[in-house]
C-alpha cells in the first residue's frame, strides 16, 4: 500500500492552467460580439498532464472545473481521456457550490503523457430583461449575504475602498447606481498586458488604477460589496468579434430582479453579450482551482492547453426584435474648421416601460480626438420610456482642403451614422472649456485628488479650489490657458473617520463631499479556511485571467506568492532559533 501524497496548485480554472492558449477558432460566420443574444458552438479543450518517476503502481486524479448549466446557458459536455490501451474513459461528474467538476481517475499510470478532453455544445442565451419594480439602496439587501463579504481578493471592508464606495454612490436606484459604478470602474483602469502574470487585489488595483479583466472585476465586485450589493466572481470564456479567450465579470444580485450579469472591461450592464461561457461561480478568485492528487514518486506537469470554438448559429438582438427598444438620433453641426472642438448631441429614448441598461460605442475615425466622455464605451441607464440627451466633444482633424468624415454611435440593439464636413477655411470653430467630474484615489499611503480640464476657447480660464479635510482648510488657484488641457492632482495624507469637503469655483463650479471610514480587519473567504483546517498544502500559486479587446490573448505562467513563503521560512528560521537556544540554555546548565 503506497503512502499517499496531495500536491495542490492553486489556480483560476480549466483555462488558466498553462502559460501559452494555442488557439484555434473558426469564425467564418458574420460575428459582433457585443450586439450578440444568442449564440451555439461546438467546442473542445485539450489538456496534457505530462508523468515522470511513476512505477506499475503509481496512479493520479486530476480534478477541473467544466461548464455547467445556468440560466444563460444549456450545455451538453463530455469530459474524457483514453488510457494506454486507447480505452475511453468518462470523467466522474460532480457539483459543488453550484458549479460543475470533472474527476479523472488514472489508474494504473501506464504512458508519460495524458490528453483530458473536453468537447461538446453550448447553447449562450442572454435572458436579462429588466421590470419596473425599483430597489431603493437605503433598504438593506438581506438575499444572498455570503455574497456580500470581504475576501481575499475582494477586500471590500478596507478604508479605500469603503471610501471609494460611498463616493460613488450618487444614485439609491440600485441599477442607475450599478450602471454607475461600472462606467466609474471602466474609465478608471487601464488596460494593461503587463498585469496577465498575477491576480492583483482590490486595494492594489484601486493604487495601481490598471491591469487586465480580473482586475477589473475584482475592483468593482469589492467597490459593490461594499455598497451592499451581492456580487459573485465569474470566470470563463467571451469573445472579442475577433477570437475566444479567457475572462473574468461578475453577476450582482439586486431585489426584484435577481442576478445580473455585469462586464466592466467590456463595459456591459445586464445585456452582457452571450459570448460569455460560464466556467465557474466563485465567491473570491482563491477558489477556482484545479487539483492533483498523486502517488508519492510521481512527478506532474502540466503542458499547452488548446481550444477550438466553432459557432453553428449566432443571433443578434436586432434579429430578436430588441431594435426598436432604444431609438438614437444626432443633432451637430454640418460644417466645422479644421482642428476644432466639436460637440455631438446625442439622443436617447427608451420606448419600453421597463428600465434598459445599453452600452454606446462611439464609431470615429482614428483622427478624431474624443475628450468626453473618457471612454468610446459607455453605459446608459434610462427608466421606462424615459428621453435622455447627452453631450459628445471631440476635437476634429486637421485638414488641409476640406473632407467629409463619417461618424456615429453602435449600441448593442441598433446604430447610427452620419457624415461632418471640415475645413480648412470656412465652417463653425466652436469653442469649448470641459470639465471631468473629479476622481478620488489611494496611493502610497495619501489620498489623491485629481481633475482635467480642457480649454479650447481664446481665453484662459482661473479655477479657485477650497479644501477642507477633517477641518483644515486649504485653497489653490489655478489657470488653465487657452487651447490647452490640464490635469490638476493634490495630495493629502490619509486619515481614518475623517471628512473631505471641497468647492470649485472661478469659471467652472463644483463642490462634492466624501467620508473617510475606519480600517477594518478583512473577512478571510471560506475557501481559504476550509483549506487549512484539511490539512493541504496551499502553495498560493495563483493563475490569472484576462482579455485583450483589441490584441491578441496571452495566457499567464502560475506566480508563486512569494509574500507567503517569505513568511513560512521565517517562522521555520524562528522555531530553528528557538531549538539552539534551548540546547544552549540546557548545556550551560549541565
Amino acid at each position: 500500500m503506497f503512502m499517499m501524497k496531495i500536491k495542490v496548485l492553486i489556480l483560476l480554472a480549466i483555462l488558466l492552467i498553462n502559460p501559452i492558449f494555442a488557439e484555434e477558432n473558426d469564425n467564418s460566420l458574420e460575428f459582433s460580439a457585443m450586439k450578440t443574444k444568442y449564440i451555439s458552438i461546438d467546442l473542445n479543450i485539450t489538456m496534457p498532464i505530462y508523468v515522470s518517476g511513476y512505477t506499475e503502481n503509481s496512479e493520479f486524479t486530476y480534478k477541473t472545473a467544466i461548464f455547467s448549466n445556468y440560466k444563460t446557458q444549456t450545455v451538453d459536455i463530455e469530459a474524457y481521456y483514453f488510457d494506454g490501451n486507447n480505452n475511453k474513459i468518462l470523467a466522474e461528474i460532480i457539483n459543488e457550490n453550484g458549479n460543475r467538476y470533472a474527476i479523472f481517475k488514472v489508474k494504473p499510470v501506464t504512458k508519460t503523457e495524458y490528453l483530458f478532453y473536453i468537447s461538446g455544445s453550448i447553447v449562450s442565451e442572454n435572458k436579462t430583461i429588466f421590470n419596473n419594480q425599483d430597489h431603493n439602496l437605503n433598504q438593506e439587501i438581506f438575499e444572498e449575504k455570503e455574497y456580500t463579504l470581504s475576501s481575499r481578493f475582494i477586500q471590500s471592508n478596507s478604508l479605500e475602498i469603503k471610501t471609494i464606495a460611498k463616493y460613488l454612490k450618487q444614485s439609491e436606484d440600485a441599477i442607475e447606481n450599478l450602471v454607475n459604478v461600472t462606467n466609474w470602474v471602466h474609465d478608471y483602469l487601464e488596460y494593461d498586458n503587463s498585469y496577465i502574470e498575477e491576480v492583483i487585489d482590490s486595494k492594489t488595483i484601486l493604487s495601481e488604477r490598471r491591469g487586465v479583466c480580473d482586475e477589473f472585476a475584482i475592483l468593482e465586485a469589492a467597490i459593490l460589496r461594499a455598497q451592499g450589493y451581492p456580487v459573485k466572481y465569474v470566470v470563463g470564456y467571451a469573445n472579442t468579434s475577433q477570437e475566444w479567450g479567457p475572462h473574468a465579470w461578475l453577476e450582482v444580485y439586486i431585489p426584484n430582479q435577481g442576478w445580473i450579469p455585469v462586464d466592466p472591461t467590456y463595459n456591459e450592464v445586464g445585456l452582457v453579450d452571450s459570448s460569455h461561457i460560464v466556467l465557474e461561480k466563485l465567491k473570491d478568485p482563491v477558489e477556482s482551482k484545479d487539483s492533483v492528487t498523486s502517488t508519492s514518486n510521481i512527478e506532474i506537469a502540466f503542458g499547452n492547453k488548446t481550444h477550438n470554438f466553432k459557432h453553428n448559429e449566432t443571433r443578434n438582438y436586432q434579429d430578436s426584435g430588441y431594435e426598436n427598444i432604444i431609438k438614437m438620433s444626432m443633432i451637430f453641426n454640418k460644417d466645422n474648421l479644421s482642428s476644432s472642438p466639436f460637440n455631438v448631441k446625442l439622443n436617447l429614448i427608451n420606448t419600453t416601460p421597463n428600465p434598459v441598461a445599453v452600452l454606446v460605442v462611439s464609431q470615429i475615425s482614428q483622427d478624431f480626438n474624443q475628450i468626453y466622455p473618457n471612454s468610446r464605451k459607455k453605459v446608459y441607464y434610462l427608466k421606462g420610456f424615459e428621453e435622455k440627451n447627452v453631450d459628445y466633444f471631440f476635437i476634429l482633424p486637421s485638414v488641409d482642403n476640406s473632407y467629409s468624415y463619417s461618424f456615429g454611435f453602435s449600441s448593442q440593439l441598433n446604430d447610427i451614422e452620419d457624415f461632418v464636413n471640415i475645413h480648412k477655411n470656412k465652417g463653425i470653430y466652436q469653442e469649448l472649456f470641459l470639465a471631468n467630474n473629479p476622481i478620488i484615489f489611494f496611493k502610497d499611503n495619501y489620498f489623491y485628488f485629481e481633475q482635467d480640464f480642457f480649454n479650447y476657447s481664446n481665453k484662459d480660464k482661473n479655477i479657485n479650489f477650497l479644501f477642507d479635510y477633517n477641518g483644515e482648510k486649504t485653497t489653490k488657484q489655478i489657470i488653465i490657458q487657452k487651447n490647452n488641457a490640464t490635469k490638476y492632482t493634490v495630495t493629502f495624507p490619509i486619515l481614518e473617520d475623517a471628512n473631505f469637503n471641497y468647492l470649485i469655483s472661478g469659471d467652472y463650479s463644483f463642490s462634492g463631499q466624501t467620508f473617510f471610514y475606519k480600517e477594518h480587519e478583512e473577512i478571510i473567504s471560506e475557501v481559504k479556511e476550509e483549506l487549512i483546517d484539511s490539512n493541504v498544502e496551499d502553495v498560493n500559486n495563483y493563475e490569472k485571467i484576462f482579455n485583450n479587446i483589441d490584441k491578441s490573448r496571452i495566457e499567464e505562467k502560475s506566480k508563486l506568492n512569494y509574500v507567503s513563503i517569505v513568511f513560512i521560512v521565517l517562522f521555520m528560521i524562528f522555531i530553528v532559533y528557538l531549538f539552539v537556544m534551548k540546547s544552549i540554555k540546557s548545556n550551560g546548565l549541565q
